[in-house]
């Protein structure tokens, strides 16, 4: 689905290559259960 919307598709990216430094960054105990 997300395939036939390239500009969704460079924000989704863009989303997680965020996401995971944040959550990299400032993951706490409570949160490393729910990935």
């Amino acid at each position: 689905m997300i395939d036939q919307f390239p500009s969704l598709k460079i924000q989704y990216d863009k989303f997680m290559t965020v996401y995971n430094l944040v959550k990299d960054e400032y993951e706490e105990p409570i949160n490393v259960d729910h990935h």
